[in-house]
């Protein structure tokens, strides 16, 4: 494959690229990344960028061929999965990372997720790539560029800061489910669950609580309930579980509670 080919498929956020693409021995001296990033890789909105990087930009389209929310046409595609740069302190964390893409695959469904080669982040897209299943990892450029990127992913899609990337992996997906992790997984989590509130979605968000890792968080939203900051009818925002195969199950039969919504289709 030329490194000057174009990346499959661009969105709003960024642009998509292929690992082999990304597989490339030499670099940029002006941004860091090999050529074909320089030539094709373009990042919507961005100012952050270096002038050679940003100067041109692709025409955008949704990937996913429907709107951003997806909500009068629920699809059951892809699964974004927040979890932990780290491995944690034990190996059950690591174990429930490759559960969970066993049984991702076993479902048919594709992943998409922070694009790092670290911790359980890096453990999931290794297990699920070994097993023959679709990854799309979605990663700042300021991440990528440090080398922290998963060189064998499907495909890549680069944004031009934090915010872009929550939103291009709310994008893709089809449900969030987080596993163990630490401030950017909780980070990502509550604004999952915030946008659902908002009514800016209404894709179901799983918990895999491991080995009651989760719990004391779930006693910190049921506090927040008790002391009437969040209603009681949208602790069904959340979808828990301890079984990988199962909550997707739960989470793919999941209906939004009837709870105000704040916003609606022309509020966005």
């Amino acid at each position: 494959m030329g490194i000057h080919r174009s990346p499959p498929f661009a969105s709003a956020t960024g642009f998509i690229v292929t690992a082999a693409q990304f597989a490339t021995p030499t670099s940029c001296a002006t941004c860091r990344f090999p050529p074909f990033l320089c030539t094709n890789v373009r990042i919507l909105g961005s100012t952050r960028l270096p002038p050679a990087v940003a100067a041109k930009r692709p025409s955008s389209y949704n990937p996913r061929g429907s709107t951003a929310r997806g909500d009068s046409m629920r699809r059951w595609q892809r699964i974004c999965v927040f979890c932990g740069s780290s491995h944690g302190r034990t190996h059950r964390y690591a174990d429930e990372a490759r559960r969970t893409a066993h049984a991702l695959r076993h479902a048919g469904l594709e992943l998409v997720y922070g694009g790092g080669s670290i911790g359980l982040m890096g453990v999931l897209a290794d297990e699920m790539l070994a097993l023959g299943g679709k990854v799309t990892g979605v990663i700042p450029y300021g991440l990528a560029s440090k080398e922290i990127v998963h060189q064998g992913l499907t495909h890549l899609e680069l944004t031009p800061s934090m915010h872009a990337r929550k939103a291009a992996m709310a994008e893709l997906s089809d449900g969030f489910l987080a596993l163990p992790g630490g401030f950017g997984t909780f980070e990502e989590l509550f604004e999952a669950i915030t946008w659902s509130q908002l009514g800016i979605h209404a894709k179901p968000i799983g918990l895999l609580d491991v080995d009651g890792f989760f719990e004391p968080l779930l006693k910190l939203v049921d506090h927040a309930i008790d002391e009437q900051f969040i209603p009681a009818a949208q602790r069904g925002l959340l979808v828990v579980g301890t079984d990988p195969a199962e909550l997707l199950a739960q989470m793919h039969d999941w209906s939004p509670p009837s709870v105000r919504r704040w916003l609606s289709a022309p509020d966005l």
